[in-house]
């Protein structure tokens, strides 16, 4: 048989990977980033699962619900207090369990711990299983020191159950050289702690240099078999979800088509499980945003202008904002007043923008004032004068 063993420890790290994590360092790395760690747990026993935070440009509220498998109960939540502020969870902590931290005075940035959570596995929990946690938010729970809401990426983890690794003598939940010297130190005769049901590693019912040889080929890679409790390390029989490809947006990343074993959290690129990849192998990185310049526009004298900004052309996400550049004002000018005359009408005082020309005070016309008419007396003529008739003339 293959050496390949049925082991969710081997395949834990990466189960469950039901949102893809972002390429940190890429111009497409989103604001904010959530992590559930994917873990090993026994039956009865307690494992402890971290939320880790990945955030860019700072957070001062986190809030979310956990949502997990009914084979594992929430015990407890601990917060990191190096984030300082308050926090709190929901009463009780069924599934979904409600966490939340908010510290109004400081903006966290970096990769740092949020909580730490423990979880018992129940004492029936199916072997070979994948226990599901996951989160879930409301976008006003996650936001920066000025109240503006974060986008972020989830990334859900997972308690891998099993009920003892084939060859882990040690009880680390590992099978390596470590493993060897156990045994020999216990067949030995040595007082060294041992997982019992690991001892008999090729099932003969004896626990002699056998066990330590079956246990020293398999670990160098060989065809052989071995035993947990009688029970032999095998390959998992997979039950495979189809996963459709899915193309990357600006911020967010697709997926190459893939398939997923709910049993052992592996990987695979066909429907038939013969090509084993990692969940990294699925993800295509988001495409990052595609800047277009929004230029400037100059305000008028009674029009709002705006800054220049930018906003990608591909999802029309702003990229800067415009912001309102306030109307200027009009720039007055006083038009004169023009006296009328007697024959030429005249005008008001009035008043106009030097900028844009518009009218702000209309001239009225004054009416030309007409004659003011002064009679001219007749002169009579004498005998060595002439005389002049009666006329008349205009006083202004």
């Amino acid at each position: 048989m293959k050496r390949t063993v049925c082991l969710i420890l081997a395949l834990i790290a990466l189960a469950s990977f039901a949102a893809f994590a972002p390429l940190y360092g890429t111009a497409a790395e989103p604001p904010m980033t959530i992590t559930v760690s994917t873990v090993p747990g026994y039956p009865g026993e307690e494992v402890t699962v971290t939320l880790t935070a990945r955030v860019r440009d700072g957070v001062s509220s986190i809030a979310v619900s956990v949502l997990y498998d009914e084979t594992l109960t929430l015990e407890s939540v601990e917060f990191n207090a190096d984030l300082g502020g308050a926090t709190t969870t929901s009463p009780t902590l069924s599934s979904p369990a409600y966490v939340s931290w908010i510290n109004g005075t400081v903006e966290k940035t970096g990769e740092f711990v949020f909580a730490v959570l423990t979880f018992s596995v129940r004492e029936d929990a199916p072997d070979n299983t994948v226990a599901a946690i996951e989160l879930t938010y409301d976008p006003d729970d996650i936001y920066d020191g000025n109240e503006e809401n974060i986008d972020c990426v989830i990334v859900n983890g997972s308690v891998g159950i099993t009920y003892g690794v084939p060859g882990d003598i040690n009880g680390d939940k590992k099978v390596n050289n470590k493993d060897v010297t156990r045994l020999m130190r216990y067949i030995a005769g040595w007082n060294v702690e041992t997982v019992a049901a690991a001892l008999d590693v090729n099932n003969d019912g004896k626990i002699n240099n056998k066990d330590v040889t079956r246990l020293m080929r398999y670990i160098a890679g060989w065809n052989v078999d071995v035993y947990f409790n009688g029970r032999l390390a095998s390959e998992c029989s997979h039950e495979l979800e189809a996963h459709e490809a899915a193309e990357p947006t600006c911020l967010v990343n697709g997926n190459t088509a893939y398939w997923y074993c709910e049993k052992c959290g592996k990987y695979f690129a066909d429907a038939s499980a013969d090509e084993e990849i990692q969940a990294e192998d699925t993800v295509i990185p988001a495409v990052g945003h595609t800047p277009v310049v929004d230029p400037a526009t100059a305000p008028t004298c009674t029009e709002q202008g705006l800054t220049a900004g930018s906003h990608c052309s591909v999802c029309g996400e702003v990229l800067t904002a415009q912001e309102v550049v306030p109307a200027t004002g009009h720039t007055v000018v006083a038009d004169d007043a023009v006296a009328a005359t007697c024959m030429e009408s005249g005008l008001t005082a009035g008043s106009h923008c030097s900028v844009c020309g518009t009218v702000l005070t209309a001239q009225e016309t004054v009416p030309a004032t007409g004659h003011t008419v002064v009679v001219d007396d007749a002169v009579a003529a004498t005998c060595t004068e002439s005389g002049l008739t009666a006329g008349s003339h205009c006083s202004v």
